[in-house]
């Protein structure tokens, strides 16, 4: 896969290593996430890869291609997480883009987030998910996870 990437006022092209189109792609990248809901609790997983090693989140990843947003939600889940879920609605859709040391969009995620709730599997941890945790809905805001993630659980409650 070839990138492209502004250098002094010109465009050059730069092979990845590994044939990622996750840095320096030419587009945005479609992606999910799930915020699954047992009750009165959600499950958060503590990220055992990247993008965002070792911090709190929900299960998601990149729609492949021939995916729908929602078949690409319940597979990311149970990858990640073992569980299979129903998705009951779409919560937010947001932008994380990122830059290099030099401006320059080194990579452009578009997400939609999905509510959904458990019908089957065991919760387990994986290589993408190295630890999970069910916490009530009223403990997000002192729980370590991103404000969007806080954000999204609050509106739970209303």
């Amino acid at each position: 896969m070839i990138r492209q990437r502004e250098q002094n006022g010109e465009l050059n092209n730069i092979k990845t290593e590994n044939g990622s189109t996750r840095k320096y792609p030419n587009h945005p990248i479609a992606a999910v996430g799930v915020l699954i809901r047992d009750k009165e609790k959600v499950l958060l997983i503590k990220r055992g890869t990247e993008p965002g090693e070792g911090l709190w989140s929900i299960p998601g990843g990149m729609i492949e291609l021939g995916e729908t947003a929602r078949e690409a939600g319940k597979r990311e889940v149970e990858e990640e997480i073992g569980l299979k879920v129903m998705l009951d609605r779409v919560i937010d859709v947001f932008d994380r883009i990122f830059l290099d040391k030099n401006g320059v969009v080194e990579s452009h995620y578009v997400i939609m987030d999905f509510l959904g709730h458990p019908v089957g599997g065991v919760a387990k941890t994986t290589k993408e998910a190295k630890s999970y945790k069910w916490i009530k809905i009223d403990e997000a805001d002192n729980f370590p996870t991103s404000e969007d993630i806080k954000r999204m659980i609050r509106n739970l409650k209303s």
